[in-house]
């Protein structure tokens, strides 16, 4: 059985993260920075998909995005497979352009969402391409200095969405910022799916029950999250088990579906229904009503 998508909230906002494989640049000319934005317009017309902030950077990107609609991986899926097939085709290369599967990081709060914004658009900054942000060319940054003419890009709304002024926002991007602290930034962002799983297996302890008395929901929930795309290693030494006991237990519960049983059916279910009702919740501009 094939893996599936990861889990996906309609209205859900995401850090997007996709870098070259093995280190390599996505990104060699101007002419490719303009046919991925190309891409990205087109993709996000397509997929009903709001984008807020991106920035292009040698070896990778980032976005930060709304999924109108339960479509994160086929939006992500066209949007880099089209590009690496035109990138290849048009520099005479093969093979795989983007390293394994991109980064997702959900946006549960107004700090991160801000800090997410000013993470992108201070990105060439600190790399040393320019000594202030808007400056940037490929970075959406600069449109809240100039007339923002992609229909597409939400850069203004992504503000109001926590009630931050632009001037506010630009104060808080031009404050100076020491590489560690950027360095700490990305070292949570690298951390980040373990955070995520722990709120998945805390949320399903709440909502559903605890895994330590019921194998059924236990083993559920390590396939719901090795379908999902989580790491065996993450997803290990959050319940504490090796890497090969997560594939083992994934293999069992794949096959207890195939055939049908319900226990597993009905808990995977479950556990799907819970967490995307939680996490709902969470990102900016929802509440509880």
């Amino acid at each position: 059985m094939g893996r599936e998508k990861r889990t996906q909230l309609v209205g859900g906002i995401y850090h997007i993260i996709s870098k070259g494989n093995t280190g390599k640049k996505i990104f060699i000319d101007d002419i490719d920075r303009k046919f991925f934005l190309k891409n990205l317009a087109k993709n996000s017309n397509d997929f009903d998909t709001t984008i807020f902030s991106y920035v292009m950077m040698g070896n990778h990107y980032h976005i930060l995005l709304r999924t109108n609609k339960n479509n994160l991986s086929d939006f992500m899926h066209r949007l880099n497979t089209t590009y690496s097939h035109r990138f290849n085709y048009m520099h005479g290369l093969t093979g795989h352009l983007f390293h394994d599967r991109y980064k997702s990081f959900l946006v549960e709060d107004d700090q991160y969402f801000v800090a997410a914004m000013r993470y992108i658009a201070i990105n060439p900054v600190v790399a040393g391409m320019v000594d202030k942000a808007e400056k940037y060319e490929w970075g959406s940054y600069r449109y809240l200095f100039e007339n923002n003419h992609y229909s597409w890009l939400h850069i203004g709304e992504a503000l109001s969405l926590v009630d931050m002024p632009v001037r506010d926002f630009v104060k808080i991007s031009e404050e100076k910022l020491d590489s560690l602290e950027f360095k700490k930034f990305e070292a949570g962002n690298d951390d980040m799916d373990y955070k995520e799983i722990i709120r998945y297996v805390e949320v399903v302890r709440e909502h559903i029950g605890d895994l330590s008395d019921n194998t059924v929901l236990r083993n559920s929930l390590i396939y719901f999250l090795y379908q999902a795309g989580f790491g065996k290693s993450d997803i290990g030494r959050t319940v504490g088990i090796s890497r090969r006991g997560v594939y083992s237990i994934s293999e069992k519960v794949s096959n207890s579906i195939e055939k049908g049983d319900m226990r597993y059916i009905n808990a995977i279910t479950r556990i799907k229904s819970v967490i995307e009702l939680v996490y709902f919740t969470l990102v900016p501009g929802t509440s509880v009503k």
